[in-house]
């Protein structure tokens, strides 16, 4: 029989509906206990009593109360042990508001004393206060709609419609709510001891037979939170991806999906129609047969409660697939496009989807913020793109036997089988291009007292030694082949366990707390501040860029262009300084690149530079 009616309470009225204790049988529930109900509130006066076995005043009648307090804007779940002294438990606020149908639910675990609450089947808080782990049996009668106080009716009344009012004796889990908090039961489930439909009735579905008896004459409503009515029918010439298309008639929150073709969903597959505004996402709960499915509906939930859109002729059901798979979209028209995406999803594509690789506009996607064209794939740090304004860019790890960047038909260098730049296989003098990841094989190394420079997973860790104006530094001198009269950048994603008592420099050239002014430029940390810092071999200038926490990682970037004489500075990939050219270094210089950390407080300064880069060009 499907949902066609709801009970219309009204606390005006005193209305409610209940089952004398002497009548009932399996609602005096000992241990874990679920209450679930779709309400309707047409007040915020006050308790609204969802369902209780209780007398409030009368010691030895207490066992259960669930209720909606619209002063904390909670529900809530109360229940004693020993009939008189009780626990209390509440939900966090819900946001509820008069006129809109809620799914709400408690599931105490009597092992825990603890409550969970649900809304419209997700989770909405857990409270573990009090002791008690077992329910009393209480003499109390079983009410929906009101609570007993003192033997009679209590102030305490449900105003508005209610509907499909389940009560368990077992611990709902999540996923058991979620599937079947929109759908109608048969009563036959397992450890279901009482359910009123309330469909113009006050019948118990379960063969407990808790059938009620109204009070206050309260009526019954054909507004509903759902309704398993559907026409479904299969329109031709439609298309779909991996799926079946189909002409739609849907006007359930959870009904059944018949389709012709020869594509099979699967238990789980993620469906989705969208035409025009409309936009649904389904699952299918299961496989009646080839071409009949059970599905839930706006898992999104993009739609109030029997909402849903109407799908007509010729709409179009894509399958998502299963939890972590991938997906293709595409567009003409709209903001950044025209795009080709591939994405995968985390089970929940509507709002869990992860971009792998785009074609086309990529702009939003990977560092891209203008309207540039190419390809682009990988991830924030790992990446290989192409646009046809920055050309050819790689980011991450290169994994092969053996790797040559070529230069006509003499390779620049070799990379090993390790990813280790292959001793003397620098071919030519004018670009230079040192990148870091698992070996500083050849580079200079200095550490005082305890200090050291290692290299593991994560990438280069710099520790200096416990002690007051403790130094660690490494270099890569390069000779006459250093000139501050080409082009040239340094990049580098670094993370600084301490932001107090160091002073770092991450240069090109050479600097550090003893001598700032030695040709130079990049980047000064003191304290948890970072500098831009520039010399020229006379005179050195610093400008504070930006803060930073503990163990916080930073990109940072400095870019030197010649034919201007300014030096561009980036963190996280955004300018935030570009000089005004006091102090760019010009002629010969030694060193590609330059790092030293210095601790000024008796204590061990860890530099942790995950990558870089130092380049020269022509």
């Amino acid at each position: 029989m499907a949902n066609t009616y709801s009970l219309d309470l009204e606390r005006d009225s005193s209305q409610y509906a209940s089952i004398v204790d002497a009548s009932q049988t399996g609602l005096d529930i000992a241990g874990d206990i679920s209450i679930e109900a779709w309400i309707k509130l047409e007040s915020m006066v006050s308790t609204h009593t969802i369902a209780a076995k209780w007398d409030g005043n009368w010691a030895g009648k207490k066992s259960y109360w669930f209720s909606y307090v619209p002063a904390s804007d909670k529900i809530a779940f109360e229940f004693s042990g020993n009939g008189s002294a009780a626990d209390y438990h509440l939900s966090s606020a819900l946001g509820l508001s008069t006129g809109v149908w809620y799914h709400v639910a408690m599931v105490f675990t009597a092992a825990s004393h603890s409550t969970t609450f649900y809304l419209n089947g997700t989770a909405v808080g857990t409270d573990s206060g009090g002791t008690i782990t077992a329910l009393y049996n209480s003499p109390a009668p079983f009410l929906i709609g009101d609570v007993f106080s003192d033997g009679s009716a209590a102030a305490t009344y449900f105003d508005g419609l209610i509907d499909e009012v389940r009560i368990w004796n077992d611990v709902r889990t999540i996923t058991e709510i979620a599937n079947n908090y929109q759908t109608e039961l048969v009563g036959n489930e397992a450890n279901l001891q009482g359910y009123w439909k309330l469909n113009n009735d006050y019948l118990d579905a379960t063969a407990n037979n808790n059938d009620l008896t109204a009070s206050g004459s309260p009526v019954f409503s054909v507004d509903v939170p759902f309704t398993e009515e559907y026409t479904i029918t299969c329109g031709a010439g439609s298309f779909a991806l991996s799926g079946i298309s189909a002409t739609l008639t849907l006007t359930t929150t959870n009904t059944n999906l018949i389709t012709k073709g020869t594509e099979l969903f699967a238990t789980n597959d993620i469906l989705r129609i969208k035409e025009g505004t409309d936009d649904e996402w389904m699952r299918v709960n299961t496989v009646i047969s080839q071409s009949q499915y059970s599905v839930s509906r706006d898992l999104a939930g993009a739609y109030d409660p029997n909402a849903n859109p109407a799908w007509t002729k010729g709409a179009t059901v894509v399958n998502y697939g299963q939890s972590g798979q991938g997906m293709i979209e595409m567009a003409a028209a709209g903001t950044n496009t025209p795009w080709m995406k591939v994405l995968t999803h985390a089970g929940s594509p509507w709002s869990a989807t992860t971009e792998r690789l785009r074609i086309g506009n990529l702009n939003g996607f990977l560092g891209y913020a203008t309207d540039l064209y190419g390809i682009a794939i990988g991830e924030t740090t790992k990446y290989l793109k192409y646009d046809t304004t920055n050309g050819l860019r790689i980011a991450g790890d290169i994994t092969s036997s053996t790797i040559n960047i070529p230069n006509a038909t003499t390779p620049l260098f070799s990379v090993d089988a390790s990813g280790n730049v292959v001793a003397n296989s620098l071919k030519r003098n004018d670009f230079h291009w040192f990148t870091v990841f698992e070996s500083i094989d050849g580079y200079s190394k200095i550490t005082d007292g305890a200090g050291t420079i290692v290299t593991d997973a994560n990438g280069l860790l710099i520790t200096t030694g416990a002690v007051s104006n403790n130094d660690c530094e490494i270099k890569r001198s390069i000779g006459d082949q250093q000139s501050w009269n080409k082009n040239s950048k340094l990049k580098c994603e670094i993370q600084i366990t301490s932001n107090s008592y160091q002073e770092i420099y991450i240069v090109m050239g050479r600097a550090d707390s003893s001598s700032n002014i030695t040709k130079h430029y990049g980047f000064f940390i003191w304290g948890n501040e970072i500098y831009a810092t520039i010399a020229n071999g006379t005179d050195c200038y610093q400008t504070s860029l930006t803060t930073f926490s503990a163990n916080a990682s930073k990109l940072l970037e400095a870019v030197l262009d010649v034919s201007t004489g300014l030096i561009k500075f980036y963190i996280d990939e955004t300018l935030v300084l570009t000089s005004d050219g006091d102090g760019t270094p010009t002629g010969s210089g030694n060193y590609a690149f330059f790092i030293n950390v210095r601790d000024t407080n008796n204590e061990a300064r860890i530099l942790n530079v995950k990558w870089w880069d130092f380049w020269q060009a022509i």
